[in-house]
């Protein structure tokens, strides 16, 4: 799901926040209305996009720092963190621009979940990778080389916790965490080596 930039402020969106904000920003609409605001492309799925940032923009208005509590700031424990890793991770490489989402399964694998309708938590699975680009420097700019970069193997029935905002959370597993924000850090929690991007 994508994020949304609400007075200055980037929205993420969780898939319990995205139907909340779908049944009240949507609320005077028809079920008809609804399903096909579910499909891409078509009229009523624009229209409902303008209902959902129509509804954030008044939500700021009324109570700004409620507003920034309730749906800027978020806190996903267990399997919510689980199934929204993947949407947390894509929005934050569309922004910040660190890396892209790999997807490492075969196409077996893809064709199985989309079969058993995994898709929807994991689109690139349960298991999927995030391809971090290190920065240039002036000589490789000049060298024309290619950016280096790491992949990190993401096995999200790891994940711990998710919390902080858009622009700087910790992404917490088992025995490390991702601390993301303008740069991305990986720290190993059962040893003191810090890997930094």
């Amino acid at each position: 799901m994508p994020y949304y930039s609400i007075k200055g402020y980037k929205v993420f969106l969780s898939h319990s926040r995205w139907l909340e904000i779908n049944r009240f920003a949507m609320a005077h609409k028809d079920p008809q209305f609804r399903v096909s605001a579910a499909i891409a492309g078509r009229p009523e799925a624009r229209e409902a996009e303008e209902l959902r940032v129509q509804y954030l923009n008044k939500l700021c208005q009324e109570d700004p720092t409620t507003f920034f509590q309730e749906w800027v700031e978020f806190d996903l424990r267990g399997r919510e963190a689980q199934e929204n890793a993947w949407d947390l991770l894509h929005d934050y490489c569309s922004f910040s621009r660190v890396g892209c989402l790999v997807d490492i399964r075969s196409e077996v694998c893809g064709i199985f979940s989309d079969y058993v309708g995994d898709s929807y938590a994991y689109p690139m699975g349960r298991v999927f990778a995030l391809r971090v680009q290190a920065s240039h420097s002036v000589t490789s700019m000049l060298r024309f080389n290619p950016r280096p970069s790491v992949t990190l193997e993401i096995d999200t029935s790891q994940i711990v916790s998710a919390s902080g905002m858009l622009e700087e959370f910790r992404l917490e597993f088992r025995h490390c965490y991702f601390q993301c924000g303008p740069r991305l850090a990986v720290v190993f929690t059962d040893t003191e080596h810090e890997t930094t991007e």
